[in-house]
């Protein structure tokens, strides 16, 4: 049997103890409030920075179809914020101790309410952003279908997922609510209907993981391959601008996708600390992946640059 040598022993010495005390309940409690703030700085500095965007886009470009694509951003951001009303709500409304049992019942149906709501705001949320990046994708491979069918398959079953989620919650906020101060207890029903809950929440983030993931990859090669002979043609300053898009295009995505994968484990794990984390990373990943709206740094480099025939219309 192999024997660990003494820097493996020294990193297990390290990180095991580590691994414990972030699964415990006190690390637990931390972390929760710390994702909590972080929310609510990035949804307010976001949100900054959007309207910033939409006043620069409106007031430069009248596109009729660049119009529609920034309402499709401005229906995620609302989406996006609608989470983080949900995720504040929670914390403002249900974390007051009481002890009266028929208020402690009323607080709980609230919160369940508020959760059953943010699992359908995720739900249309992940298929929003998942859908656009598959309609950049199509248009920057010039309209191919092939190219973009997996993605679409994985997204419709993804949205399944959330749409089995969402109806899941509400059968359980019924089961439980129904009767719950004659007995508290739920049905054996209700806790098989928690396992699937967990299951599909699961499948929805591995679904958008992988569409972001093969987007990332294709929009990022795409771009790449048909700028190679830029540098000859226009000059080192022009694929400059393109290889910047390009780098926006993979941290996004890569930086969302860590969050996804994130939000995977932790929801994969049992225990309430792991739903403590889960229920503030979704909105987090959503902020960390919305840049300015699509397709603006593209008008930007077709208007200079009409002339470059078919790459013209790369972005």
């Amino acid at each position: 049997m192999p024997s660990l040598s003494h820097n493996q022993w020294t990193i297990l010495q390290a990180v095991v103890p580590l691994l414990l005390f972030i699964h415990s309940e006190p690390a637990a409690l931390a972390i929760h409030f710390a994702l909590r703030e972080l929310n609510s700085i990035l949804t307010g500095v976001y949100s900054v920075i959007f309207l910033g965007c939409l006043y620069i886009f409106f007031s430069q470009y009248n596109e009729a179809q660049h119009k529609r694509l920034v309402l499709i951003n401005i229906v995620l951001f609302l989406l996006c914020t609608a989470q983080w009303a949900s995720f504040f709500l929670l914390a403002l409304l249900t974390t007051d101790p009481v002890s009266d049992y028929t208020a402690a019942v009323k607080q709980a149906y609230v919160k369940d309410i508020l959760v059953d709501l943010n699992s359908l705001a995720n739900t249309a949320a992940v298929c929003t952003a998942d859908g656009l990046l598959i309609w950049r994708c199509r248009k920057i491979w010039g309209g191919r279908l092939s190219v973009v069918v997996l993605p679409i398959l994985v997204l419709i079953v993804g949205a399944g997922c959330g749409i089995v989620n969402f109806v899941t919650i509400t059968i359980q906020i019924a089961m439980q609510h129904a009767n719950a101060l004659a007995d508290p207890s739920p049905p054996p029903l209700w806790f098989t209907l928690a396992n699937i809950s967990a299951d599909v929440e699961i499948a929805l983030a591995a679904a958008s993981f992988l569409v972001n993931m093969l987007m990332t990859v294709l929009i990022g090669a795409r771009i790449w391959w048909n700028t190679r002979g830029l540098n000859e043609m226009f000059g080192r300053n022009q694929r400059k601008e393109y290889i910047r898009v390009i780098l926006v295009v993979l941290e996004s995505g890569a930086v969302y996708s860590l969050l996804l994968l994130l939000s995977m484990i932790f929801t994969a794990l049992a225990g309430d600390s792991a739903n403590k984390y889960n229920d503030y990373l979704p909105s987090c990943r959503y902020i960390s992946y919305r840049h300015p709206p699509p397709g603006t740094a593209g008008i930007h480099v077709r208007k200079r640059d009409e002339f470059c025939g078919d790459r013209s219309d790369l972005i």
